[in-house]
């Protein structure tokens, strides 16, 4: 332990250390600054009051005054707030240091967002951190602002840097004056290393309730994929918004390889009516495929079939299906890469390719067969 001060009395037989002024008390990745401190070294429990500040690694706790143990990292903070795990801001009337990972709040605020009055925040008589698990909050109410939206028994934070943990997500809160007030809890649930999925809901004032899911998964090194869905039986128009993203990849023996895409809206397009993303929210076609590829030393063979769907620019539209549908159903190409022939100083390509066209628009459709065969000497 290491003490810096302004005036520093040291009281041998007791091992007590009385410093004042500016202190500044330091160990390991402790440090504990304040205007009084009462300290016994041979223990490590101490007194701070005036102007605290209680730090290490990931934690920064300013304070009225604290008990404490600097040696096990115990004790309690009066009037405390701060930042903990490099994640949340704190505060609180009482908080007790349980241990180098363990916090225990009372009569608490928290929140991810600093100030008095942040963008988002829960308050509660009684919550318990762990670092790196979660943060268990009893009867906490969740504020926008200063005002309270929702009130839960119980309710869990990840509080995690390190690893994934399950636990309720940040809501998402905005407001509009065409869905009105929008929020939107989820729940992470990390099902197991290589899989986790995230479940919630919108709640779209005027418009009603959407339930949405992602699942992401790493079955092993061959094996991964992602799938997110959502669904809205709209109260203002009576219409069905859906949206379905689903993505695998996979590889086989042989050098085989496969990718499979869905990209599936609702008749009534659903980027077009909730996405604030601009590329995605003006986007005109879906695009679902399959993408198989077999590779060889010197060739590569592959078929590649695609669906493009054109999607509704506006919503009011009432023309039924699709307006325009483009297609290849299937495409399948070899090319040979480059070789040299044998030991002259030419060398032989190929790109070949024979392939499906379907085009549908306006209901006229049209369907198309090419081949293509490309030999080359050089």
């Amino acid at each position: 332990m290491t003490i810096y001060a302004d005036q520093i009395e040291h009281q041998r037989k007791a091992a007590i250390v009385i410093a004042q002024g500016f202190v500044d008390i330091r160990y390991r990745d402790m440090q504990i600054q304040a205007d009084y401190v009462k300290v016994n070294t041979v223990t490590g429990d101490g007194f701070a009051s005036g102007n605290v500040e209680i730090k290490d690694k990931d934690n920064q706790i300013f304070c009225e005054k604290a008990n404490f143990n600097i040696f096990n990292k115990t004790g309690t903070i009066y009037n405390g707030n701060g930042l903990v795990n490099a994640l949340y801001y704190v505060t609180a009337q009482q908080l007790e240091w349980l241990g180098e990972n363990q916090y225990k709040v009372k009569e608490g605020v928290i929140s991810s967002c600093q100030g008095k009055s942040p963008p988002w925040s829960f308050h509660t008589g009684e919550a318990r951190l762990t670092l790196d698990k979660y943060a268990f909050l009893k009867s906490p109410s969740f504020r926008i602002k200063n005002i309270p939206l929702l009130y839960t028994p119980m309710f869990y934070l990840p509080m995690s840097q390190k690893k994934r943990n399950s636990g309720f997500l940040t809501p998402k809160i905005g407001f509009g004056n065409k869905d009105g007030f929008t929020l939107g809890p989820s729940f992470f649930w990390a099902i197991k290393g290589n899989a986790d999925a995230t479940f919630g809901f919108d709640a779209l004032g005027t418009r009603g309730v959407r339930p949405k899911l992602e699942y992401r998964y790493v079955w092993d090194k061959n094996t991964s994929g992602t799938f997110d869905g959502s669904f809205l039986r709209d109260q203002k128009t009576g219409g069905n918004f859906y949206k379905i993203d689903f993505e695998h990849n996979q590889k086989f023996r042989d050098d085989i390889k496969a990718r499979l895409k869905l990209d599936m809206l609702s008749e009534n397009n659903s980027d077009k009516e909730f996405e604030k993303d601009v590329a995605t929210r003006t986007r005109r076609y879906s695009n679902s495929f399959l993408d198989v590829t077999k590779s060889w030393e010197n060739s590569t063979l592959q078929f590649y079939s695609e669906y493009l769907e054109g999607l509704k620019e506006d919503n009011d539209d009432d023309t039924e299906g699709p307006q325009e549908t483009f297609a290849k159903l299937p495409e399948i190409s070899y090319t040979f890469h480059s070789q040299q022939i044998k030991d002259s100083p030419f060398f032989f390509d190929l790109q070949s390719s024979a392939v499906d066209f379907y085009r549908e628009e306006n209901r006229q459709k049209e369907q198309l067969i090419r081949l293509d065969l490309y030999p080359r000497v050089s």
